[in-house]
């Protein structure tokens, strides 16, 4: 197979990933052919697809404006997907003085692409690697150094998706 020019050789973009199936569902534009295949064959199913991961979004962008008018500066976003605008750096930048956002997932791709997408932009935003079950030891340190207060807002807005996609994969590989 040859790969597109600009994509990792160990990222396959005949498989489709659940992020990037959100992704065209929020009309970004960080998705491949397989990836709106599956989409598609998803929203013949449940239509309503694309306005439930909208509706999560905005849950999302929600949550984060909430928090922060109240003084929370540091956020964890489980499951993140993509950081697609408005994102959660973008809309607690808005509200509070350098706010520290700590993107998480456990999918290799989207923790690559994130890190790429997200280097050099912002001051106070990491993006490291894993599962919800290491964040709160393992990415602790990332979110309070500096910080008199550590109030964190926790996100999992599409933790179930992630959770979901690695059943799927599992079983797709002991089939």
């Amino acid at each position: 197979m040859a790969w597109p020019a600009g994509i990792d050789p160990g990222i396959d973009p005949s498989v489709p990933s659940p992020a990037w199936i959100y992704d065209y569902y929020l009309g970004g534009k960080d998705n491949f052919a397989a990836d709106r295949e599956a989409a598609e064959k998803a929203l013949s199913v449940v239509p309503q697809g694309r306005e439930v991961a909208w509706s999560n979004r905005r849950f999302l962008i929600r949550a984060v404006r909430y928090m922060a008018s109240h003084g929370v500066a540091q956020f964890i976003d489980l499951g993140t997907g993509f950081p697609t605008p408005p994102s959660v750096h973008e809309t607690a930048a808005a509200l509070v003085d350098g706010p520290r956002v700590v993107y998480v997932d456990n999918d290799p791709m989207v923790t690559c692409h994130n890190r790429a997408l997200l280097a050099g932009d912002q001051d106070g935003v990491a993006v490291p690697h894993g599962g919800i079950s290491a964040a709160p030891g393992r990415f602790s340190s990332k979110m309070t150094c500096g910080r008199r207060s550590t109030s964190v807002g926790p996100l999992a807005s599409c933790s179930s998706r992630s959770c979901i996609s690695y059943r799927v994969r599992t079983t797709r590989r002991a089939a």
